[in-house]
């Protein structure tokens, strides 16, 4: 078993990393990328959105899925 999340891309091949602004292809849903932790020890990226529930591991998604429209840390300037 694999307690790590497995990497995953967005549609021009870039690797989604942390704090990423992502938009979903398939449903034009913004998510924010974020550090996860679940009971079982389980880490890794996960893809949220509160204000629409979304709380997922990143790696459901398949490579593909998102357009990474900035980081979160290019609005900290």
């Amino acid at each position: 078993m694999n307690n790590r999340v497995d990497t995953r891309y967005d549609i021009k091949g870039e690797q989604i990393e942390l704090g990423d602004i992502a938009i979903n292809r398939y449903t034009n849903e913004t998510v924010i990328i974020t550090n996860g932790q679940n009971k079982a020890g389980i880490k890794g990226l996960g893809v949220e959105n509160p204000v629409l529930g979304i709380n997922d591991w990143l790696d459901v998604y398949p490579n593909g899925t998102f357009q990474i429209i900035g980081n979160i840390d290019d609005y900290d300037k």
